[in-house]
């Protein structure tokens, strides 16, 4: 934080020094100084409170702009003496600093190598338009349309100059083999920014793990002991990380296999166990009505379509569903992954908005070995999104494990300089259109402040964790903080560069700056809204804090 706060006041400290302004005090915190350097005439000091920053400029306050500092009043360093244009100049500095810094910042990034997912396909829905056009789990895509491909977000950049309706030809490297295939995009895809979403085509980079689900105890995998979310991390002593990997670990063995398992305690601790697979040809899985593509000859499946949680008074526990139970079909339709089950529960959805409801659905489902068929009727409900903006949609009231999937190919990616530069501005200007949009939804009512905003606690923490990660992590946090302090500041309330700006605007239009006790009045309202703005976000940090 303190890294941003630098950035943006040595704005404000760069064009006063090019306009000729005596700069007294560049503080990173406000109080009482803790210790500092006095060199050109410039107090730069650390103070007491690590919430912001300021420059003070000859004749003018940090935080009010009515006069002030040790300049005389016809002084020609003094800021309220210079122009109203250089005065913009110099408050709007603060903020544009912030926006060029991630910039910087990603352009580093591309140049340097930070780790990307390659273009390999985790998962392909069934019956989406990249499974309709062959597309398979383990292909890697070299090429969309006349873009090549190496890592998955170039596949974003490739989509993102199609069109709703095209066909846009897919080569892909499958076995040693090159294929085109072509995908048709659908009618509804949404293109935005210059960035098409592989999503769309029910492609995901995301690969189901190794954690599996047992929904028979009378199958291989259950004779075995075997558990829902046991982990089998190798196979006779190879390891495996993948749902794919772990079939191929087992295919064609005829024998006993030993399974290396991590399996979660009632403490919540790690056992490691050896467990002793025997294939029974004997035994064979239960007709459940379609085909499931997950079906295999030991009666296991993956994690993330065994139930783990079900809301006690939802549509789900209604209707009979149990934590365990095994989903393998919905409206007759064959499921493959979890995103195939949240994209079926909205296939239920008619209408939007307030008018938004939802039918009917038959869910197939395994439980202990027994195949089951429910009718579910999905709720309209009201909830957030991951950026906290407020949606309506239907759901079950069901839960899968979390961290059943992963992304077992990742690859340093390395830019030229002028190709680093043009992908960090375009990053920079496609989180900074988000940012714009997630401030203008919070102001109407859109979005919920507590999921949308965090203070001070909530950005160390988040810098934690980045750091946890590695550099790369870190700098590209720091990168997005920077553009939500950026724009931030833009807002045009008083005591923020936005009001001051606004004030010279007016004062550019009247050919006169508006009389003190307006601007005084402004200002004190400006305080009011950011001490409770201020403190509203901290008891947000405090309750997230509590709930973890």
């Amino acid at each position: 934080m303190a890294t941003l706060i630098i950035i943006h006041e040595f704005g404000h400290f760069f064009f006063a020094k090019v306009f000729g302004v005596g700069v007294q005090v560049f503080s990173v915190g406000f109080g009482r100084r803790l210790f500092g350097v006095v060199y050109g005439g410039t107090d730069y000091r650390l103070s007491l409170l690590p919430f912001g920053g300021y420059v003070m400029m000859e004749g003018a306050d940090p935080f009010q702009d009515g006069g002030g500092g040790d300049s005389e009043p016809d002084s020609p360093t003094s800021f309220l003496n210079k122009p109203v244009w250089q005065r913009l100049i110099i408050v709007a500095a603060g903020p544009i600093f912030n926006l060029l810094l991630p910039v910087v910042v990603f352009t580093g990034l591309y140049m340097g190598g930070e780790p990307d997912v390659a273009a390999v396909v985790g998962e392909v829905q069934l019956g989406s338009p990249g499974s309709t056009a062959g597309l398979q789990v383990g292909d890697r895509v070299v090429k969309v349309g006349d873009r090549e491909v190496l890592f998955w977000t170039d596949i974003y950049d490739a989509l993102g100059v199609g069109a709703p309706g095209q066909t846009m030809p897919f080569e892909v490297e499958r076995g040693g083999e090159r294929l085109t295939l072509s995908v048709v995009l659908p009618q509804d895809m949404i293109i935005s920014e210059g960035y098409g979403f592989p999503h769309q085509l029910g492609l995901q980079s995301d690969w189901a793990n190794n954690i599996i689900g047992v929904d028979d105890p009378s199958s291989p995998a259950g004779r075995a002991g075997l558990k829902t979310n046991d982990r089998i991390a190798a196979v006779d002593g190879a390891p495996v990380g993948t749902w794919v990997a772990l079939l191929d670990a087992l295919e064609g063995k005829t024998g006993p296999v030993k399974l290396s398992v991590d399996r979660l305690n009632a403490d919540g601790d790690q056992e490691s166990l050896s467990l002793t697979l025997t294939p029974d040809p004997t035994w064979t899985p239960r007709d459940v009505g379609v085909v499931d593509p997950n079906s295999n000859p030991y009666g296991l499946g993956p994690a993330n379509l065994f139930i783990n949680q079900v809301v006690e008074g939802g549509a789900a526990a209604e209707a009979g569903i149990l934590p365990g139970d095994h989903l393998v079909g919905i409206n007759g339709r064959a499921l493959g992954s979890w995103n195939e089950v949240v994209a079926r529960i909205g296939d239920a959805q008619q209408g939007e908005g307030d008018a938004l409801s939802a039918s009917a659905i038959s869910v197939t489902l395994v439980r202990e070995g027994g195949v089951r068929q429910l009718t579910v009727v999905p709720r309209v409900v009201e909830d957030t999104d991951a950026l906290g903006r407020y949606r309506k949609r239907a759901m079950l009231g069901i839960a899968t494990t979390p961290g059943t999937t992963v992304q077992p190919f990742t690859e340093a990616r390395r830019y030229s300089f002028p190709e680093a530069v043009k992908q960090a501005t375009r990053e920079t200007w496609a989180v900074s259109v988000l940012v714009v949009e997630q401030v203008g939804k919070l102001l109407t009512g859109e979005a919920a402040p507590e999921k949308s905003l965090g203070g001070p606690i909530q950005i160390f923490r988040d810098a934690g964790q980045a750091a946890e990660e590695g550099l790369f992590a870190w700098a590209r946090r720091l990168g997005l903080l920077s553009v939500s302090l950026g724009i931030v500041n833009f807002l045009p309330v008083p005591v923020l560069d936005g009001g001051q700006i606004l004030f010279y605007l007016v004062e550019a239009v009247r050919g006169r700056p508006l009389s003190v006790a307006i601007r005084e009045r402004a200002q004190q309202i400006g305080v009011l809204v950011l001490v409770a703005l201020m403190f509203m976000v901290f008891i947000f940090d405090i309750n997230r804090l509590i709930s973890g």
